[in-house]
């Protein structure tokens, strides 16, 4: 009878992890590298008229001169773009580790050549889930004053942009 009773404890215990919807075997809210990980933007910037990917191989933009930074200089995307004409830049800093519940804004130029710079303005709110880890609660995503994302998601899709 105590045999059964350990089995039955030990089989409780293995499985509350997984009943309960939390990764407990991942290092919850403590890791800052896995918070990162998941915190980036993809996107693809395209012709409006045309619809000619303007970033990639054959794109209008050399891909070595395409940047995106901040007001203060901070580059959040140095280049080049791939050769499919994909950015992929993180939009988090360690500054924004803890910050929960809070609307954070990041106004960034994409800067494409010498006479072309285009503004990039993310908006998100942080949470912690129920396991502790920080995600996003809230994004909203505006390029050159047209928004392209405005919802609650967990994260930024990817996107299309396009350029008039």
């Amino acid at each position: 009878m105590k045999t059964i009773r350990y089995i039955t404890t030990a089989l409780c215990m293995v499985t509350l992890p997984f009943i309960s919807g939390c990764d407990l075997f991942n290092r919850c809210g403590g890791d800052y590298v896995d918070f990162v990980s998941d915190n980036y933007h993809s996107f693809e910037l395209y012709d409006y008229h045309t619809g000619e990917n303007l970033l990639g191989i054959h794109g209008h933009y050399p891909r070595d001169t395409v940047k995106i930074f901040d007001a203060d200089g901070r580059i959040f995307f140095g280049g080049p773009v791939r050769l499919d004409g994909r950015v992929h830049l993180p939009l988090v800093t360690l500054d924004d580790y803890g910050v929960v519940n809070q609307l954070i804004v990041r106004e960034l130029y994409l800067y494409l050549d010498y006479q072309d710079t285009d503004t990039l303005r993310y908006e998100f709110e942080m949470r912690n889930n129920d396991c502790g880890h920080q995600v996003y609660h809230y994004v909203k995503l505006t390029y050159n004053d047209s928004v392209y994302v405005d919802e609650f998601n967990y994260g930024f899709p990817f996107k299309k942009l396009y350029k008039k």
